[in-house]
């Protein structure tokens, strides 16, 4: 054949009938690629991100606006899967992992995805329940509003296109199931196999997350994904006031601790508690190793900082070492209170 064709002619088919199995970047974001890394060559990885940050602005607000959502909430990572497992241990952060009830998804669910649907449910004490299939093999929908409706559903999973093969599930029908959903009900959408191929105008379906990834359709690169979650389960601000709400306390009554010092700084810390012994620099690694001991035998477990870890800033504080106690938004007082006791009984 390439005798017949020209070999570049033959190559040159070759390589576009390649296009339609390997999802290759395009090449305009192959060349942005090799020049940002030639940029990070030049000043460093930091300072080149810190160059793009607008950019990147800009292409989380397109993500959304792609999906037919306002909300400009959308995160970065490496990939699809990523964006999944981080939804995953955000959803249990704020509480909202499906426990007891069902997690809902399709039998033609991408394997992956079944396996970290599989591994949630195994967590958080939800069943997974599998949907039906009509005979034309599409998804049966009024099963789905049935089990939606009765209120038993955390979670509901599904793919607007299937990796095995060209079916869709069609936002449309998706709507006329879901609408009136329970509150508690999560609605996730894997966007992967449709974004950029097909009109993924999630508006009227109301999606409480969405994850995808920048190949495929779009011809990004690899090693980009992105998740979309809507504001109403952020959770984020009431989380970050339960953690200062806690620090703060914990700096007043750890303040007057004999023998320690708070070592963080009142107008820029955060919401974890930095406690240094006040003897001699040299004796501190000790003094925390043994009080970090005595504190785990008595049920409390905390952090350390040792000196390697900040060496100019740690010696500029007088600090060898020091305790870390970092407390977590759902954390009870009482833990927090009891911590307190045993740590004042551990340093006397």
């Amino acid at each position: 054949m390439p005798g017949i064709v020209g070999y570049d002619t033959f190559i040159g088919e070759r390589r576009a009938a390649d296009r339609l199995w390997r999802c290759d970047a395009d090449p305009g974001v192959i060349d942005r690629m090799v020049s940002h890394l030639a940029r990070e060559a030049e000043v460093g990885g930091y300072d080149a991100a810190a160059e793009v940050a607008d950019e990147l602005v800009v292409a989380r607000r397109r993500v959304a606006s792609l999906l037919g959502l306002e909300h400009g909430n959308v995160s970065l990572s490496d990939s699809g899967t990523s964006a999944t497992v981080s939804l995953f241990q955000a959803m249990a952060t704020a509480g909202s992992s499906p426990s007891g009830g069902f997690i809902v998804t399709d039998p033609r669910e991408f394997g992956p995805n079944h396996e970290l649907l599989r591994r949630l449910a195994a967590r958080s004490g939800a069943g997974i329940r599998l949907l039906g299939l009509t005979p034309e093999g599409r998804l049966d929908i009024d099963q789905l509003g049935q089990l939606v409706s009765a209120g038993r559903v955390g979670l509901v999973w599904l793919s607007l296109a299937h990796a095995h093969a060209g079916s869709t599930n069609a936002v449309s029908e998706l709507v006329r199931a879901l609408d009136g959903r329970p509150t508690e009900t999560w609605v996730v959408l894997d966007a992967c196999q449709s974004f950029g191929q097909l009109d993924d105008d999630l508006a009227a379906l109301d999606p409480d997350a969405v994850i995808g990834t920048s190949r495929k359709w779009l011809r990004g690169p690899r090693g980009v994904g992105f998740g979309w979650v809507h504001p109403r389960r952020l959770g984020v601000r009431a989380t970050h006031e339960a953690i200062v709400e806690r620090a703060v306390w914990l700096r007043h009554e750890l303040g007057e601790l004999p023998g320690w010092r708070i070592i963080d700084d009142p107008a820029t810390a955060s919401g974890i508690v930095s406690l240094a012994p006040s003897g001699a620099i040299g004796t501190h690694a000790d003094t925390v190793g043994r009080t970090q001991r005595e504190l785990a035998e008595r049920g409390v477990r905390v952090t350390a900082s040792q000196l390697h870890h900040a060496p100019i800033a740690m010696e500029s504080l007088g600090v060898g070492a020091a305790l870390r106690l970092a407390p977590q938004a759902d954390q009870p007082w009482n833990d927090l209170r009891r911590a307190v006791e045993v740590l004042g009984q551990a340093t006397d």
